[in-house]
């Protein structure tokens, strides 16, 4: 019996409280916290309880090791660079806390990063991007010229790259790019933020550094990329002290109803050398 029709009988098993919260048990909700990449900072939350009533809200602070550096924050109900930030518990949660190496901890300087406006802030028109789209779909973004889909748009900041149809056509064809140098060093990895809100079309994404394929995505992974995931790419031998081609292409079938869509979304891209 729910607590509707048990409140009209008049019959106490849910009390006013319980009636504001949900029916027992889902009454209470627990979080689980995360850092991404493992090992490289941690969240501090509160109050800290191993449960919450709905409706409870909690403070989320990320708290970084030395040299790495808070990104943005990955989970239901929170898109957002602020730290600390505010969420207000209604269900169960897997909230990630996405963290970043940083250079230079003390003067940070954007000019020596190796992937240049990695999270496309420079919008539509950067210098450093170039793309192309089968049908003409804009790829560089943001919420007022592309909208979103579903609530999500850019993993942080205001701009982040498209990959996907209209739902006027069933296929669609893209490619992004960007010509790098690639420092000497000891050890490189490619950080980046992806997810696929709409996979009803099959597709295929990849990434490539040159010819070296680096990630792969198609429909199936739906599940685990319908919010953004923070990808590391171990990329230490693939290029040293030379120029190369970072590139990400998305390709899907056209096999699909008239009005159906896939997208991918990319967002903060960077290559960290050490």
């Amino acid at each position: 019996m729910s607590c509707k029709n048990v409140l009209l009988s008049a019959i106490g098993a849910c009390s006013v409280l319980v009636l504001l919260a949900g029916c027992p048990p889902n009454a209470m909700h627990s979080l689980t916290l995360t850092a991404s990449p493992t090992g490289t900072g941690q969240i501090i939350v509160t109050p800290d309880k191993s449960a919450y009533l709905a409706g409870t809200e909690v403070t989320l602070e990320a708290v970084p090791i030395d040299g790495w550096v808070f990104q943005n924050w990955i989970g239901r109900g929170i898109n957002t660079t602020a730290n600390p930030t505010v969420l207000r518990v209604y269900s169960d949660n897997t909230i990630t806390a996405v963290f970043r190496y940083n250079l230079d901890p003390v003067n940070p300087d954007p000019a020596d990063a190796v992937v240049k406006d990695g999270g496309f802030e420079q919008g539509a028109g950067s210098p450093y991007w170039t793309y192309l789209s089968g049908t003409g779909m804009p790829v560089i973004c943001n919420a007022t010229s592309c909208g979103t889909f579903n609530g999500l748009g850019a993993a942080g900041g205001a701009h982040w790259a498209w990959f996907g149809n209209d739902p006027e056509f069933t296929f669609e064809s893209v490619t992004l790019n960007q010509r790098l140098f690639v420092p000497e060093h000891t050890e490189a990895r490619l950080y980046f933020n992806v997810a696929a809100p709409a996979t009803q079309i099959p597709f295929l994404f990849q990434v490539f550094l040159d010819d070296n394929l680096l990630f792969e995505l198609t429909e199936s992974s739906e599940t685990d990329y319908s919010l953004y995931q923070y990808q590391m790419v171990d990329i230490t031998g693939l290029a040293q002290a030379k120029n190369a081609t970072l590139r990400f292409v998305y390709y899907n079938t056209g096999v699909g109803l008239p009005g159906s869509q896939s997208a991918v979304f990319l967002d903060n891209v960077s290559i960290e050398i050490y």
